[in-house]
């Protein structure tokens, strides 16, 4: 993991763990800063566009739940991102689309998606079987054995 990655990410938990000391917190925070996984943002894809904004969370959601998707092992991860570019900690809650190899996918973001760096938990996944009826594709993570 590059440095820039790596530095962001400690400052987005170190101001995670803040919240939780000071018991301003949610539970989405915990979860997050117990199980969550770095994810670096990628250049979006082709066959994968922009969607509305201020909807990342829907968004993301349609984008792995489509049946025309032709993409292997995808997941929808909700977490917080940052972006790096503005010399200051400010994580915001996300909802995106990763890749098995921790690169991220914004599709609500309209910045460079090279600027954002990203934190949070695989909740659902989709492997693409197409021979496989739509329920036994999609698969919900449950915290104790997705890691």
């Amino acid at each position: 993991m590059e440095a820039k990655l790596t530095n962001a990410i400690e400052m987005l938990k170190r101001h995670l763990r803040l919240n939780v000391s000071n018991c301003a917190v949610s539970e989405t925070e915990r979860l997050v800063l117990e199980f969550g996984h770095p994810y670096s943002g990628i250049t979006r894809p082709e066959g994968l566009r922009l969607g509305r904004p201020k909807q990342c969370f829907m968004n993301a959601t349609l984008a792995i739940c489509e049946d025309d998707s032709s993409f292997d092992d995808i997941s929808y991860v909700e977490g917080f991102a940052m972006k790096t570019d503005l010399g200051h900690v400010f994580p915001f809650h996300r909802a995106w689309i990763a890749f098995g190899n921790g690169r991220a996918v914004e599709l609500t973001l309209r910045d460079n998606p090279l600027d954002v760096v990203y934190f949070g938990v695989p909740l659902l996944a989709q492997r693409n079987n197409r021979a496989a009826p739509k329920s036994r594709r999609l698969r919900f993570f449950s915290i104790s054995n997705s890691f």
